[in-house]
């Protein structure tokens, strides 16, 4: 008796087991799910947890993986707007679309196929090539090849611009289209062929040449400025140190000519003076002269001091 118990109770579990398993599905966190009742979805959408549903065929569950999904695109060869051929690849972080409509456009598009990841990003992947080419033939290749250290400072848009281009008009598409959230784009590599280097070294050495030309020039200016300017200083420090030395010469004329006028009226005294800067010049050095005391002017050894009139 025992051990039919034993078997009706494993039956009774095991069935209970497949009644649990036919009326309840599961969503993990890292999954966003879709059910269908007679083929159409059910909303609201399902949170992470186990839910309730009516057996198969009436509901079907599909699961997505709605992790940030990154992929790199294929290397391929685009055309700028001045025609010069670059090589470009890109990097795409993409994730199902959290909103219900976008779920449901995912699930219309990919969710009866054996890969919906993989189909997803096949989908995806064609958006973006088509919006990179648009955006490289949108810009001149000098937008990403400059010899400047800081490219915005003079004009450049650089990568982030081009990434944002083709991140913007793929992520419009992708979302209405395949309910496809691009979360992020970046340009991996971009090169150049062979054929291109060559010209852009040489536009790079002519850039060069012209910066260093407009450095010369300027500086020439400049040279030109400071010397002009100095040249202007040199001339009015000049003109007004000869204003100041002939304000001195006068002074020094109309002083020197009252002397003279003394000398003058006193010829004995003038004689006298030269005499007394005649020794001074002789004998300045301690020299040992000997000479006649009658001889001008060592006469004044002899003759002393001659008188002094008064004329006033």
């Amino acid at each position: 008796m025992s051990k039919h118990l034993l078997t009706i109770f494993v039956a009774l579990v095991i069935g209970l087991s497949l009644l649990f398993y036919l009326v309840t599905y599961q969503v993990r966190s890292n999954e966003v799910a879709m059910v269908l009742r007679f083929g159409k979805p059910v909303k609201p959408l399902p949170k992470a947890g186990i839910h309730l549903r009516w057996p198969w065929p009436i509901d079907e569950v599909r699961y997505f993986d709605n992790r940030l999904h990154v992929e790199e695109g294929y290397f391929e060869e685009r055309y700028t707007r001045d025609r010069y051929n670059v090589i470009v690849s890109v990097c795409v972080g993409w994730r199902i679309a959290e909103d219900e409509d976008g779920v449901d456009q995912f699930n219309k598009n990919f969710g009866g196929g054996l890969d919906p990841i993989g189909d997803g990003w096949t989908k995806l992947r064609d958006i973006v090539r088509d919006r990179v080419h648009v955006a490289i033939g949108n810009h001149d290749l000098t937008d990403f090849v400059s010899v400047r250290e800081d490219m915005r400072a003079y004009g450049h848009p650089g990568y982030d611009k081009l990434e944002s281009e083709i991140a913007e008009t793929s992520r419009g598409e992708a979302a209405s289209t395949y309910g496809i959230d691009v979360v992020l784009l970046k340009i991996k590599r971009l090169e150049l062929p062979q054929s291109v280097t060559a010209k852009v070294y040489d536009r790079m050495k002519a850039d060069r040449e012209r910066e260093s030309n407009r450095i010369i020039t300027e500086g020439q200016t400049a040279a030109d400025v400071i010397r002009e300017n100095a040249r202007s200083q040199s001339e009015q420090i000049v003109a007004r140190a000869e204003a100041e030395a002939k304000r001195i010469r006068g002074e020094g004329d109309a002083e020197a000519a009252k002397h003279y006028e003394v000398l003058k009226a006193n010829p004995d005294l003038a004689i006298y003076l030269r005499k007394i800067q005649a020794l001074r010049e002789v004998t300045k050095d301690g020299t040992t002269v000997v000479v006649d005391t009658t001889t001008p002017p060592f006469d004044l050894f002899t003759s002393g001091t001659p008188k002094i009139e008064d004329r006033e």
